[in-house]
């Protein structure tokens, strides 16, 4: 069985075999294999998304008020911008009164991210979970950045 390089950009590669069979590899050389999320079925599914024209040099947000005695598991932090360069930042943060700790940043232009999360926090009806969206020139781009997980 024979084996050739179909598609090659500066991330991954996809390989085929003479029958059709493809896999993804990194260029690393690692074998990049994705599973599904799953959200079990007792539980509450949350997704918050920024979807609009963010203007130049600046920023929005959209906050999530953890409710108290529940257990948030976030799974997914994701986005994308307009732009040709990296002029746009996505960031998700857990604030927790006074204290701000940073689960996620991505600088993106005219591309998408896609980060796969395991962060388990519990609620208190205080703690909340923020994105934000910023340009970093000058420009008004549209951008989109996106958060998913699940409450019990």
């Amino acid at each position: 069985m024979s084996f050739g390089i179909v598609e090659v950009d500066n991330i991954e590669r996809i390989i085929e075999d003479t029958d059709g069979n493809k896999v993804k590899v990194s260029n690393a050389g690692e074998l990049l294999v994705k599973n599904a999320i799953q959200t079990p079925v007792s539980s509450t599914s949350i997704k918050r998304t920024i979807y609009q024209d963010v203007n130049g040099s600046s920023s929005v947000t959209d906050d999530w008020i953890i409710p108290n005695g529940v257990t948030l598991y976030l799974q997914t932090f994701k986005g994308g911008s307009e732009d040709i360069d990296k002029s746009s930042k996505a960031i998700l943060e857990l604030i927790d009164g006074g204290n701000t700790e940073t689960l996620g940043v991505a600088y993106c232009g005219g591309n998408n991210f896609f980060y796969q999360l395991a962060d388990e926090i519990i609620g208190d009806g205080t703690k909340l979970i923020r994105i934000t969206a910023t340009r970093l020139d000058a420009v008004k781009r549209e951008m989109y950045v996106n958060w998913s997980g699940y409450y019990e």
